[in-house]
């Protein structure tokens, strides 16, 4: 907040006092604000706070890093890649998935890299980038392409939840599965748009698909 309040002045609370709690913990006193929170519909104030938000954003880093001296998973990296990388997409997948054995894995299953032998009709798969990793990585993205089921030109239809279902009579799929599907997909949604359009602009058609599976992860209020 001081670091606000120094590049934009009175545009966050100032501290007043800072210690520990006696059982653990700390504590931080500010100075009181008082808001009208209805007043942010007001076209003129959104236009204000984007002002604002615009001198705050043109207070350049002391040291040229990304990061702060202070805060959890702060520390400085020399880029934001890195950054967005270790300091915060790191954490929080350790926290997810860090219990999870390896396993081998197809790499790269949507739905049109499976297919049926015409001489034994089993199923078969291709374009693999294979490598050891947690099985579920292998199942977000089964149904890609054909996101509602109906299989074009066809009267045919691929059911996710079935085909989960029978995953799991063969293999285990830990509880959670369906939260953490959604981050999967993410991944491969960004990855979609950083190898199919660089070093353009990402279609609309990538970037609307981030963009929804970002508003769907965020936390709700």
């Amino acid at each position: 907040m001081l670091a606000i309040n120094e590049a934009v002045p009175n545009f966050a609370p100032i501290p007043l006092c800072l210690g520990n709690l006696p059982k653990g913990g700390k504590f931080l006193v500010v100075n009181f604000i008082e808001s009208r929170r209805h007043d942010r519909l007001v076209i003129e104030n959104q236009k204000s706070f984007a002002r604002k938000l615009a001198q705050l954003h043109q207070k350049k880093s002391p040291n040229g890093k990304f990061g702060f001296h202070i805060g959890k998973n702060n520390q400085w990296r020399d880029n934001w890649a890195t950054f967005f990388q270790e300091n915060r997409w790191q954490p929080l997948w350790k926290r997810i998935c860090e219990k999870f054995p390896p396993v081998l894995l197809h790499g790269n299953l949507v739905f049109d890299s499976w297919d049926i032998n015409s001489q034994t009709n089993q199923p078969w798969v291709f374009d693999a980038h294979s490598y050891y990793g947690h099985n579920e990585m292998d199942l977000p993205l089964i149904h890609y392409f054909c996101p509602s089921g109906k299989i074009p030109n066809s009267t045919g239809e691929f059911s996710e939840p079935e085909f989960l279902a029978e995953y799991q009579k063969h293999h285990f799929l830990p509880a959670g599965f369906e939260k953490r599907r959604d981050l999967y997909r993410l991944y491969d949604y960004l990855y979609s748009c950083a190898v199919q359009n660089v070093p353009t602009t990402p279609s609309p058609k990538w970037r609307d698909k981030v963009l929804i599976m970002m508003k769907k992860l965020a936390p709700k209020n």
